[in-house]
């Protein structure tokens, strides 16, 4: 007998669904799983200046990421902040770190706040 997990969304039955779109999580498709989360911030006083965090992985791992500039401004990566300063920022990850690099722009210092998911990476 092969285990499962699943989760349905309020009103279905998790034991006779079979509508993929009725379960928040389903442990027998091929979803993201969320296996870590966190928060940073740095002070950017420069362009090209990265902040780096440990993403504690075996193996280089898919991320997702948002910044919240001191304005309250959202954005994700490669996104212009909203203003003409030309504040922006990118992430890329490798074998052991995720590294946020942002650029300053013709902004004044700044301390954005960094919201990360890390998921699972099935192999295979």
């Amino acid at each position: 007998m092969t285990q499962v997990i699943r989760v349905s969304k309020a009103g279905k039955n998790v034991l006779t669904e079979t509508d993929p779109n009725s379960f928040i999580f389903d442990s027998t498709l091929n979803t993201f799983k969320v296996i870590s989360t966190g928060t940073t911030t740095g002070t950017i006083t420069a362009d090209a200046q990265e902040i780096t965090v440990a993403h504690n992985q075996s193996t280089t791992p898919v991320i997702f990421g948002l910044c919240n500039f001191p304005d309250g401004f959202i954005t994700l990566p490669n996104g212009f902040q909203r203003n003409d300063n030309r504040r922006y920022w990118i992430v890329r990850v490798d074998g052991t770190n995720m590294i946020f690099r942002f650029y300053k722009g013709a902004s004044a210092n700044y301390s954005p706040i960094i919201r990360y998911y890390v998921f699972e990476t099935p192999i295979g």
